[in-house]
């Protein structure tokens, strides 16, 4: 009957120090992630929890001496695709849809959703409830439907060199609208809240309000 074999010294030193070489990589990458990395890793995790929203105030109405409205607002709808949101195969297939609903050129709305490297991106401004109403209906994922307030003037194009017009933003150019802009413009509000992975604010998260002020008529 043969002995039993002693296990050689240099062995077990080897084994010890792969053991002692493992433990301080890990004990490397948790430092590195923690205390050396943390700032970088909470500015990115503040980045996708906390959205900031500007929030366009009710721009004023301009009337004639007799009370008939000039320029006045409707309610319209953004259209914004989170790309993180959507495979390779979803923003092909997103893209034809939003193209031939919004009469776009398909390279076009597959670029502006195409952005990997930002979280949501702007793919049409001040859309038509009907529109939007039909983009819903296709249950199509990875999209925002912010609303916002556009400017219309009723009489169309009558008057217009006088009433100037406003941007997508709701800033006034040029006639009433640029002279007086400070007037019937208001100011914008903010909301910075803490929000879930379709940007809806989250009902316990931390929020920030300024109220927008009204364009006075």
């Amino acid at each position: 009957m043969k002995p039993p074999r002693m296990i050689s010294i240099w062995r077990i030193v080897s084994l010890f120090c792969v053991f002692a070489l493992l433990v301080s990589v890990i004990g490397y990458r948790l430092v590195n992630f923690q205390v050396l990395g943390s700032a970088g890793l909470q500015e990115q995790g503040q980045e996708y929890r906390v959205h900031t929203q500007k929030i366009l105030p009710r721009r004023g109405l301009i009337l004639d001496r007799g009370g008939l409205v000039l320029a006045t607002n409707i309610p319209s709808t953004d259209i914004y695709a989170i790309p993180k949101q959507l495979t390779a195969q979803d923003k092909v297939h997103v893209a034809q849809e939003l193209s031939e609903i919004l009469r776009l050129p398909l390279e076009t709305v597959y670029g502006r959703i195409n952005q990997p490297d930002v979280y949501q991106t702007l793919v049409a401004r001040q859309v038509d409830d009907a529109t939007v109403q039909m983009i819903k209906a296709r249950n199509l994922p990875g999209l925002l439907y912010p609303e916002e307030p556009k400017r219309v003037y009723p009489n169309d194009a009558f008057l217009s060199p006088l009433l100037g017009f406003t941007n997508a933003d709701g800033k006034g150019f040029y006639g009433v609208e640029g002279r007086y802009n400070a007037l019937v413009g208001g100011e914008p509000g903010l909301l910075v809240a803490e929000t879930d992975a379709a940007q809806q604010p989250l009902a316990f998260g931390q929020q920030q309000y300024r109220p927008p002020v009204e364009g006075a008529d």
